[in-house]
């Protein structure tokens, strides 16, 4: 397969570098036509550790393809594309320690380098080089959860063609290489979940093709550039889980967003008070945990499109707007939790009938739990605790929720007592009324309940003995039943409850085994439970629940995963 170089003399001359001795001409040959081209410099070959030195070395020696060497004349040819390409994923192999990939994929295999992939059962799909099927170029790379350890190479800014370049899950570490702003064609760019530090790259706007920016997951630092507003058709936009900080005031220039994630940065600065004239596109946005003020939009609820919607773990003021459409039909995920939101929950807020999750707690709402909550019937997931609502009973139309898988009444000034209604709740798996004025007796109807992992009653007032449909519950792991006024002995209970990890009833009230329970005295602290258990959700996993969290970090803290608790993906 070797080609004739047609070298002349003076070529040779002019395109000298470092010269390999002992006479291998196929090695020097290729690494004469790589540095006269530009696509790895003579200083890259001089030590035998280079991911450069290595692959060109592999090239020359063990490549059972045996690819053609390109002549050094001008012009670009098929063999020199094949050649440059073959020698830059080979690079790529060495740079990123190729040895201890957990898949090799079929890279430095006899095979066209085209053929260097796998396919995995979905949603991974094809990971390696994926080439064009009828021209044969690569157009997209994808490395997902490979073990990847190292840094790209500037080689990579070769691949022309390139439309799609992906790596989720691995270790890249060092900078993004300035030589991929070459990389025009660019689409897609996801790194993701890596290592990489550094600022977000301002040639970014060189990459006016692209359309889908993945950064989540790294240790970039430094601010947002204005050079992304150069990029004219980015639809999805994802800075989360970085170090940045700043204004991210741009981020609200950007008309053509669909899906913008910035949540757990450091970033401050306001959203505009109407986005649907600039922004009427979003389908996902998550801002949350940074340090965002201010109001929220007039017409957030406006936005048709929209499907996720999570802002929680800012300084938002002000009310929850109330301009909701009656016939909005995408929207299904609502976090506001953890900001200084006031006034009431609107009524407007039961147009929102699509709904699966639910999440205003840690506020300073005041007011009732509006009735026209009731129309909320496909709701999975429900946290309303933590405000200061007007002490009334639990609302008659939760226990109709019978699609709820969670819910968090905690401290939120509920009053009365717990109906036997709750047993048609019979797909929870957390009930969590702790710190309320709750009265009366636990309702035996909770022993219906035997999908139920969390029960959280304690800090109310209720009495009676326990009843012992308690027994039913055998998936039982964490019960806090102590700060109340009940009675009875736990021995059966315990015995019947295999993965019960944390108990607490109260002293001298409740007998329970000392490898069952732990009991609190009167006025003694004796756990620190008292966080909302919603935790904070990312849209890498569909917004799914991943672990509970119940710790306030205060004293000991309990957290356990959890397959079962899901909230459908977006």
């Amino acid at each position: 397969l070797a080609v004739p170089l047609a070298l002349t003399k003076d070529q040779r001359a002019q395109n000298k570098a470092t010269v390999f001795h002992g006479g291998d001409q196929r090695l020097f040959h290729m690494q004469e036509y790589l540095i006269a081209n530009g696509i790895s410099s003579s200083r890259d070959f001089q030590n035998k550790r280079t991911p450069q030195y290595q692959a060109l070395d592999w090239l020359a020696h063990d490549d059972e393809f045996e690819i053609g060497i390109p002549m050094l004349t001008p012009g670009a040819s098929e063999e020199a594309y094949d050649f440059v390409t073959r020698y830059v994923m080979a690079v790529l192999y060495y740079a990123t320690t190729g040895k201890s990939w957990q898949h090799d994929l079929s890279f430095l295999s006899k095979k066209k380098t085209c053929d260097w992939y796998q396919v995995f059962a979905p949603p991974v799909g094809q990971v390696g080089v994926l080439c064009n099927q009828s021209s044969r170029k690569v157009v997209g790379i994808s490395f997902i959860s490979n073990n990847l350890v190292g840094s790209l190479p500037s080689e990579l800014s070769q691949l022309t063609t390139l439309t799609y370049m992906e790596s989720i899950g691995n270790a890249i570490s060092g900078t993004i290489p300035s030589q991929i702003q070459s990389l025009t064609n660019l689409q897609t760019l996801v790194l993701a979940f890596n290592m990489l530090t550094g600022s977000i790259p301002k040639w970014v706007e060189k990459l006016k093709n692209m359309e889908f920016f993945y950064l989540s997951n790294n240790m970039f630092t430094g601010t947002i550039p204005q050079s992304l507003l150069q990029l004219p058709k980015l639809n999805v936009l994802a800075l989360d889980d970085n170090n940045l900080r700043g204004s991210a005031d741009l981020v609200w220039k950007l008309s053509n967003l669909e899906y913008l994630y910035l949540e757990d940065n450091d970033f401050t600065g306001t959203i505009p008070e109407i986005l649907t004239e600039n922004q009427p596109l979003f389908v996902n946005l998550d801002i949350s945990t940074n340090r965002l003020s201010g109001p929220l939009p007039k017409d957030l609820f406006r936005l048709s499109r929209m499907e996720i919607l999570d802002v929680h773990g800012n300084s938002f003021t002000g009310e929850i707007p109330r301009d909701i459409n009656a016939d909005h039909e995408n929207l299904r995920f609502v976090a506001l939790h953890d900001n200084n939101l006031s006034g009431s929950i609107p009524a407007t807020i039961g147009n929102l009938m699509q709904l699966t999750h639910l999440d205003v707690s840690n506020n300073t709402l005041t007011g009732r739990i509006p009735l026209e909550m009731e129309h909320l019937t496909e709701l999975v997931f429900l946290f309303l605790g933590g405000n200061g609502y007007i002490k009334e009973n639990i609302p008659s139309w939760i226990y109709s929720m019978n699609k709820l898988k969670e819910l968090s009444l905690k401290s939120a000034k509920l009053t009365g007592t717990i109906s036997e209604l709750i047993g048609a709740l019979d797909k929870l798996v957390l009930l969590d009324l702790d710190d309320n004025e709750l009265t009366g007796s636990i309702p035996n109807d909770i022993g219906m309940l035997t999908a139920l992992q969390y029960l959280l009653l304690n800090r109310n007032e209720l009495s009676e003995v326990i009843p012992a449909s308690l027994e039913k519950l055998t998936d039982l792991r964490f019960l806090l039943l102590d700060s109340n006024h009940l009675l009875g002995d736990l021995t059966d209970v315990c015995s019947s409850m295999n993965s019960l990890t944390k108990a607490y009833v109260d002293c001298g009230e409740v007998f329970c085994p000392d490898e069952c329970c732990s009991c609190c005295f009167d006025d003694e602290i004796c756990h620190s439970y008292d966080a909302i258990s919603s935790v904070d959700p990312v849209w890498e996993t569909g917004y799914q629940r991943q672990f509970f969290d119940f710790s306030s970090g205060v004293a000991e803290p309990f957290s356990a995963t959890d397959d079962d608790v899901v909230v459908p993906p977006p």
